[in-house]
């Protein structure tokens, strides 16, 4: 058995390479570059164009919302243009193009359970189970059931298509396998070597995943073999390996682990230097990684060297493992946050954050990105950063809390088709961003949180502004916005939750305010270049008493916080 940690970073070298017989450098690049263009002839041969790929600021074409009361897990599936999916208690199919529903099963009654982990899909054969321990076999084309699988026990995991088999994880590190065609039981369920979490990969008619004891293990379900084992230092539970062209890749602590599916032998190890989480990301040229603090690496796929050169951060923590879609490397934040990065210049070149959509009749009705602007402004309330609650109103509107925004993180990595990038929400809902299906004429919206436009304010130091801001058809490009009091440039701080802080103070780079009227202008810029500059007029008053103590209403500074002063108004939601 083999072993996979630090202790053997030392003998991975060129030696060790090409003793694994694995190409590197410039044979490999040159060897991938001809399977690309072989396949890209050959593509063009049979449809007559190829696909363009997904590369950068697009607006939100629709939104699919399903009905659920539960979490869905994982992202939907893609192929001829359709897109799949099992979300509350049904299965669906939805036009790439339109957001339409195609099919959904069952076309009647929905069943009495939940989808909550997710669905997959091999040939004509979608596959999904469900808390009623029933497994579900659709035919993928119309949606007509194919079968149906009760288990005695209950089902740990997502249900796989493995050649003509399907396998079912099922509670106690157990598995049971299913003819695909009839559902049939093929012998008795069985112990999985070293148990199972649930998190499963396919290879061919390998499965691969993490046992219990932290072995990596490819498990051939139709002989019940294992086919080789690697023991992982470190590993995760929660999420599947990625398995890309014959090589299996995984995070094991600080290091991303490339491992060879044919024969469970390391091609190559690196050391990140950070705590990993989830599952890497692989492309043609790339495997990409994130951390717990949300920084990122990317990763040279033939040696697992570095390509970036100082690690890029986001913001928050990453809510799903990441994803490429075409050349573009796409993490999802727990803010909510999509977020799109070019691996070459190393520049993050769009983020959305998800809105929660509005109620509408119709709970499968795709919507536009008008719609979606519907859910209104978020921010306000205690906004200490990151630790305040979220207030705030409608778009454009009034501060009520039954309006405020809330903001939904994906539910798996983002997946992508052509020049769509599609994002399943944990709301249910599935987003497309495509350039030529959607269009977005409309400029981001801003709100004056604290204090109020027209207000007289106290004009000493310690005093905030606070404005919420948000784009919900291409996204707020944070680099556009700017703050002008009187035609002079103040510093802000805009936060991961979409709060606009001005902050004046003594410690703060932004000087007091002048007696007399403030004419303060916030411009800001969504992706696609649609601009909004909004004019705010309060008038500072230094005869005014001081504030009374904050009492859990005024504060809103991006630190500790600050309170605001003011008359006639409290802070935010």
């Amino acid at each position: 058995m083999n072993r996979v940690g630090p202790s053997h970073v030392s003998t991975l070298g060129r030696q060790g390479r090409t003793h694994l017989g694995i190409l590197t450098g410039k044979s490999a690049l040159r060897t991938r570059r001809l399977m690309r263009w072989t396949t890209l002839l050959l593509g063009l041969m049979a449809v007559g164009a190829a696909h363009a790929d997904f590369d950068g600021p697009a607006p939100l074409a629709w939104r699919w919302s399903g009905s659920t009361s539960v979490v869905p897990s994982g992202s939907p599936m893609m192929d001829a243009d359709v897109i799949y999916a099992a979300v509350g208690n049904r299965m669906y199919a939805i036009s790439r193009e339109t957001g339409g529903q195609m099919w959904r099963y069952p076309a009647g009654a929905p069943i009495q359970a939940n989808f909550r982990t997710g669905a997959h899909m091999s040939g004509n054969m979608m596959v999904a189970a469900a808390d009623n321990r029933n497994v579900y076999a659709v035919d993928r084309v119309t949606g007509a059931e194919m079968w149906v699988y009760q288990s005695q026990f209950g089902i740990q995991g997502t249900p796989k298509v493995v050649g003509n088999l399907v396998v079912v994880p099922i509670e106690g590190g157990r598995m049971v396998v299913l003819n695909g065609s009839t559902g049939a039981v093929d012998g008795e369920a069985f112990d999985l070597p070293g148990g199972h979490s649930g998190q499963f990969s396919v290879d061919g008619d390998s499965l691969i995943y993490v046992s219990e004891a932290g072995q990596l293990t490819a498990f051939d379900p139709g002989s019940r073999r294992v086919e080789w084992q690697q023991r992982l230092e470190r590993f995760s539970r929660t999420t599947p390996p990625s398995v890309f062209e014959g090589t299996v890749y995984v995070n094991s602590g600080n290091y991303a682990v490339a491992i060879r599916a044919s024969n469970g032998r390391v091609a190559w190890q690196s050391n990140v230097g950070e705590d990993l989480v989830y599952s890497p990301a692989v492309n043609e040229d790339y495997v990409g990684v994130v951390a717990a603090d949300g920084t990122i690496q990317i990763l040279n796929r033939d040696n697992g060297r570095p390509v970036t050169g100082p690690k890029l951060r986001t913001q928050l923590p990453p809510a799903t493992s990441p994803s490429f879609v075409g050349k573009m490397f796409i993490t999802n934040g727990v803010n909510g946050s999509v977020n799109v990065i070019d691996p070459v210049t190393e520049q993050v070149v769009f983020t959305y954050r998800i809105p929660m959509p509005p109620v509408t009749a119709d709970p499968n009705a795709p919507t536009g990105p008008g719609a979606g602007r519907g859910a209104g402004g978020g921010g306000g309330g205690n906004a200490g950063a990151g630790a305040g609650d979220d207030g705030g109103g409608q778009a454009g509107g009034a501060d009520d809390d039954e309006t405020k925004v809330d903001y939904v993180a994906a539910s798996g990595p983002a997946i992508g088709m052509g020049d769509s990038l599609i994002v399943m929400a944990r709301d249910g809902s599935i987003l497309n961003f495509d350039k030529n299906l959607g269009i977005d004429l409309t400029a981001p919206f801003v709100e004056m949180q604290w204090p109020g436009s027209g207000e007289v304010i106290w004009a000493r130091p310690p005093l905030n502004f606070l404005f919420n801001i948000a784009d919900f058809g291409s996204g707020l490009n944070s680099a556009s916005v700017n703050v002008t009091i009187n035609g002079r440039k103040y510093e802000h701080v805009l936060t991961p939750d979409g709060r606009l802080f001005v902050v004046i103070g003594n410690s703060a780079p932004n000087p007091p305010l002048s007696n007399g009227r403030q004419e303060i202008v916030v411009s800001a810029s969504d992706w696609l270049g649609n601009e909004i500059k909004k004019t705010f007029v309060v008038v500072a008053d230094v005869s005014l008493s001081p504030p009374a103590s904050n009492q859990g209403t005024g504060n809103t500074g991006p630190g500790a916080g600050s309170g605001g002063g003011g008359r006639g108004r409290g802070s935010g939601g």
